[in-house]
């Protein structure tokens, strides 16, 4: 992928998560990293949501990220934006390519973690894309990423056949 951010927004039920597991498979096919974080609503609080961030990620590159592991492990004390900075710093020394999904993402509420995300969004390294799928648009900096053609969106109207497909869908 040559996108930063992934965008699949569309209602319960629609397909999202098996659409975003297919591709995540392809993506391994063709030996691209992946992380995935399903999200509920206990993921709220900021620091619960960086920790297990850090610790998906980790396994997605494994030894990349001792510094944020540590400081995530070793308690709330270190502020939100020093984590991601850890986070981002790790990622971006790694250098191989991964791609995060964050699943469910309409389960965060919360504007600290929204701000969190913005935040690696915003200094994210080249290496990493980022894929949410969610139920409705979140409260993110998404005009800013439409605008500078960073933002690749996935909708309903993407997802859902056409009666031709289908057709052919239950015929096959």
């Amino acid at each position: 992928p040559t996108f930063r951010v992934g965008l699949v927004a569309a209602p319960t039920g629609s397909g999202k998560t098996t659409f975003l597991a297919d591709w995540v498979d392809l993506l391994h096919d063709a030996g691209i990293r992946s992380a995935w974080l399903s999200l509920d609503q206990l993921d709220n609080a900021p620091f619960r949501f960086l920790a297990h961030l850090v610790a998906t990620l980790e396994l997605a590159l494994p030894g990349t990220l001792d510094e944020a592991v540590r400081a995530a492990t070793a308690g709330r004390d270190i502020p939100a934006d020093q984590l991601v900075a850890l986070l981002v710093r790790g990622v971006e020394r790694d250098g191989r390519r991964v791609v995060l999904v964050l699943d469910d993402y309409h389960e965060i509420r919360e504007g600290a973690v929204h701000g969190v995300v913005d935040q690696i969004l915003r200094y994210a390294p080249v290496s990493l894309s980022v894929v949410i799928g969610t139920r409705h648009d979140p409260p993110l900096a998404l005009e800013r990423l439409r605008v500078r053609g960073e933002l690749v969106e996935v909708r309903w109207e993407d997802l859902r056949f056409s009666v031709d497909e289908g057709r052919l869908y239950l015929r096959d």
